[in-house]
Formats: C-alpha cells, sequence, structure tokens
C-alpha cells in the first residue's frame, strides 16, 4: 500500500539499508539539482479546496517492514523497515537533515531518522560525523 509521508513523518524511524542497495552514488549535481528543485517549488491553492494547497513530493522510497528474523541477524531492536527502493534519495535527505541541524541556530532541531547499512558497517556513523562545511 502506498502512503505520502512529509519527511517530518520520518523522524525517529529506522531504516535498513541491505546489502542487494548499491552504494551512495549521488555527486554534487545530483544533490544541487533536488535542492534547486525543492528550492523552485510554489505551492498552489487546490481548486475546490481553498485552505488546501499542494506540496512538494520526492520519488517514493519503497520499504517493508523488517521481519524479526532479519533483525535479530543483524543485533537491531524496535521497529525497522527495509528500504527496497530510494536508498539515494533517503541517504541525500538525511546529509541534508544533517547539514541544517549543524547550522540551526537556537535550541530546536529538526528530527532525524536513522540508517543502517548491511554491507557498510560504520557509514551511518561517518554520516552523523560529517561537518558542514560553507562553500
Amino acid at each position: 500500500m502506498l502512503e505520502l509521508r512529509a519527511i517530518n513523518q520520518l523522524y525517529n524511524k529506522q531504516f535498513f539499508i541491505p546489502h542487494y542497495q548499491r552504494g551512495y552514488r549521488w555527486t554534487d549535481t545530483q544533490v544541487k539539482q533536488l535542492l534547486d528543485d525543492i528550492d523552485s517549488f510554489i505551492p498552489k491553492e487546490i481548486a475546490g479546496r481553498p485552505t488546501e494547497k499542494t506540496f512538494y513530493c520526492l520519488q517514493p522510497i519503497a520499504v517493508k517492514v523488517l521481519n524479526e528474523n532479519d533483525k535479530q541477524r543483524h543485533n537491531l531492536t524496535g521497529n525497522w523497515y527495509e528500504v527496497i527502493d530510494g536508498q539515494q534519495r533517503l541517504t541525500t535527505i538525511f546529509l541534508i537533515l544533517q547539514y541544517i541541524n549543524q547550522k540551526w541556530r537556537g535550541e530546536e532541531k529538526l528530527g532525524q531518522f536513522t540508517l543502517n547499512y548491511e554491507t557498510r558497517k560504520g557509514s551511518a556513523d561517518f554520516l552523523k560525523s560529517l561537518k558542514a562545511i560553507v562553500c
């Protein structure tokens, strides 16, 4: 079943990236294209619903609930989702939120979700440790 979710509905979720997913391959160009696309989006009123407006949608991120056997095999506890498609987008959103949180002024930070990579142990810790560089 497909469900539309806002990015803030991903906060506190845990995503497992299985071995069949290729490694992160997006370059600066793809990230910039995504950011430019988001920046250029202008919400429009929805006909017949004056209090509602259109919203920006990413391409789908397909996930399924990670079963108990796989959670045990990978030493995971809690509720985890296996990423079937969309790892590049999900990792990029993680990096964008990481950057925003590092540059945020004030007490309130944006929520974050968890990523765990089956074949690239330590990748999640590496991504969390990245420091924002202003170019």
